[in-house]
């Protein structure tokens, strides 16, 4: 019996390609399937959310209008139904509270600060953000003080950002 080469062991004889082909085609026949499912569930999500939307638009001006007349300036956004209310002071918690309900703390990091040479150097504020629990479409965000014993550090989830314990 004669040995075979390195090439005759590795090269795929005319049925192994036959069944490496039905099996690549079934595989992206079955991707493109959920693909089309994923794409019709999303598109029924969205005709079952249509009768709701002037329903949605009139609570958001309504809490925009509310938020106006308790003297905050609420910027909403142009491109979906979100707005913020930025830069509030900690006195304003309360009446920001009646207007929007319980406030829930989202985040807190480090407003960063750089030096001259554009080195980054130990932050003295973070910036605090809440979301209201009665409208999540609302984003509060408040400036702290940091004391100087607070210890910060980089966090890298999709970004990487500079975080305080506050």
């Amino acid at each position: 019996m004669s040995e075979l080469t390195a090439t005759e062991q590795t090269a795929p004889t005319v049925p192994d390609i036959e069944a490496e082909i039905r099996e690549r085609t079934e595989s992206i026949v079955a991707d493109k399937r959920r693909q089309a499912k994923n794409y019709r569930d999303v598109a029924d999500k969205c005709e079952a959310e249509i009768p709701g939307v002037e329903a949605k638009v009139r609570e958001f001006y309504g809490v925009k209008a509310a938020l106006e007349a308790a003297g905050f300036e609420p910027k909403a956004s142009h491109w979906c139904l979100t707005m913020s209310v930025k830069d509030v002071e900690r006195k304003d918690l309360v009446p920001l509270a009646q207007v929007l309900g319980y406030l829930k703390e989202q985040c807190r990091e480090a407003i960063e600060k750089y030096n001259d040479k554009g080195t980054q150097v130990k932050p003295t504020h973070a910036r605090v953000t809440f979301e209201s629990s009665k409208y999540p479409f609302v984003e509060v965000t408040m400036a702290v003080k940091l004391d100087k014993t607070v210890k910060c550090h980089i966090r890298t989830e999709k970004v990487r950002k500079l975080v305080c314990d506050v």
